[in-house]
């Protein structure tokens, strides 16, 4: 009778090995999907969104100048309606080409929405029946740059190349007007009358009281910072871009850095406080030329310890980020036409790059020749102490 070689531990450990391996090289591979709790595609690339949190509406801007308001919770699409060009107040939407930043931006209490579509006005729309309730103008030659309404909703901040003016929203009228600095990042202090805005170049910040319009802060502490500059809760810290690929906050006590966080492989294009101010959610082009190979576009930062809480990953831009009311997600507008909703609590794990998947991959065929050769050695060698039990007995 001849005795089987095969042992079923040893081919039970092989088996283990090449599910390990096989698991390993999958996780590795579905690390690049987007795994997001829920998500609606748009008809085209998404350029900006905000959240009303008194009706729970989003707003989207698209870039062929469609605006969209869902319902923030199912993101089930209750208007869509065309940015235009309009000389008659209270014209119904229609459509205009777009040929600039395109912004969306809801009043604090939701009475208003506020658009800018490319060209140099801001639309102010009423949501009861979408009519536009005021156009207002700049005279400047360039694209607005930033719209930002006040914490009460008292005045609304608008910024293009070389000008900047406030309005108040009770009758609309100009209420101060800048010239000489092209702003492209402004933000309102949630606790004190102040406003801050940041330089184009990235160079200098100026923060206002705006009860006398005095300048209490012009500060130069921080350079290459670019476009987004976002005012935390509390009004202790203000986060900004900065050039290349960080985050910077700063204490707005003496605008001095304390913190810059670094993990994006690009640009930053927005920023987003939770309303407790423990996170920062910060978004991104998701790669770049100094890690060509990264695919994390969104992350979030605790602010207790300045480290990563979380990093979603994703072959697109994300353009927009804002927190849903309770802190729980974050909702995203991103380049490819999606938007997506996260739960930010989830671990959704850290992205793998392309080399680190080849390593991966390496170091489970290592391993499993390893196992093979070994299981081979042993069977040899059992095959041998048989073959000489066999021939003992037979003497």
């Amino acid at each position: 009778m001849q005795r089987s070689n095969i042992n079923p531990g040893l081919w039970a450990c092989f088996l283990i090995v090449c599910g390990i391996i096989l698991m390993s090289t999958m996780g590795c591979i579905s690390s690049y999907s987007d795994r997001p709790a829920r998500g609606v595609e748009e008809e085209d690339r998404i350029i900006s969104l905000d959240l009303d949190l008194t009706s729970n509406r989003l707003a989207v801007i698209l870039e062929n100048g469609m605006i969209s308001i869902r319902n923030a919770t199912d993101l089930t699409l209750t208007y869509q309606f065309e940015y235009h060009n309009v000389t008659n107040e209270g014209e119904i939407a229609r459509w205009m080409p777009l040929d600039g930043n395109q912004l969306v931006a809801w009043s604090p209490s939701g009475k208003y929405l506020a658009t800018s579509g490319g060209n140099q006005t801001v639309r102010i729309w009423h949501p009861s029946n979408w009519t536009i309730v005021t156009t207002l103008t700049l005279n400047a030659t360039k694209p607005i740059n930033t719209v930002a309404w006040s914490p009460e909703g008292g005045r609304i901040a608008v910024s293009s190349l070389y000008r900047m003016a406030v309005w108040n929203t009770t009758n609309w009228s100009m209420e101060r007007f800048f010239k000489g600095k092209s702003y492209e990042g402004i933000s309102w202090d949630p606790i004190n009358p102040r406003l801050a805005a940041m330089t184009s170049l990235g160079d200098e910040i100026t923060l206002w009281n705006i009860t006398t319009w005095e300048v209490v802060v012009s500060s130069r502490n921080v350079t290459d910072t670019r476009g987004i500059i976002v005012w935390s809760p509390d009004g202790s810290m203000m986060g900004m871009g900065q050039f290349p690929h960080n985050v910077v906050v700063l204490s707005t006590d003496d605008f001095q850095p304390i913190a810059t966080l670094k993990g994006h492989p690009s640009s930053v294009l927005d920023l987003a406080w939770s309303s407790d101010g423990q996170f920062l959610a910060s978004s991104s082009w998701g790669w770049g030329d100094m890690q060509p190979e990264r695919r994390d576009p969104l992350r979030v930062w605790e602010i207790s310890s300045w480290d990563e809480a979380n990093v979603m990953n994703g072959d697109y831009p994300v353009s927009a980020v804002v927190w849903d009311g309770e802190d729980q997600d974050l909702i995203t507008g991103c380049y490819d036409g999606k938007i997506r909703v996260w739960d930010a609590d989830k671990d959704y794990g850290r992205n793998f790059t392309f080399m680190e998947m080849i390593a991966s991959l390496i170091l489970g065929i290592v391993v499993l020749v390893i196992v093979v050769r070994g299981y081979r050695n042993l069977s040899n060698t059992r095959k041998l102490e048989w073959n000489l039990l066999l021939e003992s007995k037979n003497k």
